[in-house]
């Protein structure tokens, strides 16, 4: 029987800044040091002097925890790139592992 033994590792750069109202589906952003891809982004226009609200279903990238926020439309978030890495597992010892990245076949120390 197989085993898979890989490690999913995910690089993050910061692109600019992002508007709640400009907020899409497939886009990751940072809120308050955590990451989250956005699965769903809805603008609901505001009535007389009120300015709307843009409602959210956001995925935690690390826990995987669903997050249902409201922002104002103006508000402003940390729109991020993320890029996907499968590391292979090399081996451990009493307090580390060690992966490989394949593509560079380099050995990355994680755990």
């Amino acid at each position: 029987m197989a085993v898979d033994l890989s490690l999913r590792r995910f690089l993050v750069r910061q692109l600019a800044m992002v508007i709640a109202s400009e907020l899409k589906e497939g886009m990751v952003i940072r809120i308050e040091g955590q990451i989250y891809e956005v699965l769903e982004a809805e603008s609901k226009a505001g009535a007389a002097k009120l300015s709307g609200v843009v409602k959210t279903k956001l995925r935690n990238v690390t826990s995987g925890r669903m997050w249902e926020p409201h922002f104002r439309p103006d508000e402003r978030l940390e729109d991020l790139e993320l890029e996907q890495q499968t590391l292979e597992f090399l081996f451990s010892d009493a307090d580390s592992c060690t992966f490989m990245n394949p593509e560079s076949l380099l050995p990355e120390p994680r755990c």
